[in-house]
């Protein structure tokens, strides 16, 4: 019995290696055929009834990366390609049948022989959100651009960029904001198309129209590092628009100027 088990599994291991020299050649072959030729409507019958044969046909897309983009809205755009030779699929229409989808910055795809294609995308991350003139939201990401309009409520937890010709100056202002990730922006307007107003720690902080890194440095190193967490709420807003000096309105109408140190 022992000998006859061990005939039947040198038989089965012939046999796994014979479909693996097999499939090797058969993906060889038709990769080199495909590549220095087109497909005649014949050619392609028999490069899917052989990959049938053997099973090189897609079965199985998997998809990595989504978080705000649904696998149905993907796959939705290539499920005809189920089925089909994993030979006769051209990965470039895929990319291009998908990546009309506003969420996608990147993607890498690549076929795992014998019937799966992998697809692992990058998504566009959003860091501010866009009220237009026609008050509707838009996701922007950090060059000013729209993603996608916003439509649930709930969603806001981005800060608030509004006015006229904001979307056009919005690039430089996420480049600035950069350098300090620790201030707490939750709106930002532009005033007069010339310049930023800020909502920071529920303060208005009124920008210059140029040197806001500048300013901003200011704020930080010498207007806010010398107040308690306590005092901004007796703050109305930080005049910055003057480089010579900072005007700090509070609520009570009193204002406090502090001069630039020469």
């Amino acid at each position: 019995m022992s000998r006859i088990n061990n005939r039947e599994k040198v038989s089965l291991l012939k046999y796994k290696i014979s479909i693996f020299f097999i499939s090797l050649i058969l993906i060889i072959f038709i990769t080199l055929y495909i590549k220095r030729n087109e497909i005649s409507s014949f050619n392609y019958k028999i490069i899917q009834s052989t990959s049938e044969k053997y099973g090189f046909i897609l079965k199985e897309i998997n998809i990595l990366g989504l978080k705000r983009i649904t696998e149905k809205s993907i796959i939705s755009n290539i499920n005809y390609l189920y089925d089909r030779s994993i030979f006769l699929i051209s990965l470039d229409k895929i990319e291009k049948n998908i990546s009309n989808n506003q969420w996608i910055k990147d993607m890498t795809l690549k076929i795992e022989y014998p019937s799966t294609i992998m697809i692992n995308i990058e998504e566009k991350k959003p860091i501010a959100i866009l009220l237009d003139n026609n008050q509707k939201y838009y996701f922007l990401d950090n060059f000013g651009n729209k993603i996608d309009q916003l439509y649930d409520e709930k969603n806001k937890n981005y800060f608030i960029v509004k006015g006229k010709l904001a979307i056009d100056h919005t690039s430089n202002l996420f480049n600035i904001l950069e350098h300090f990730p620790k201030l707490n922006v939750t709106s930002a307007e532009y005033i007069g198309e010339r310049r930023w107003n800020l909502e920071i720690n529920n303060i208005i902080v009124k920008l210059p129209e140029d040197e806001i890194k500048s300013a901003l440095e200011v704020l930080i190193n010498d207007i806010l590092g010398n107040f308690e967490e306590n005092d901004y709420a007796l703050i109305e807003f930080i005049d910055l628009r003057i480089s010579e000096k900072t005007i700090i309105r509070l609520k009570n109408k009193e204002n406090i100027e502090i001069f630039k140190e020469n």
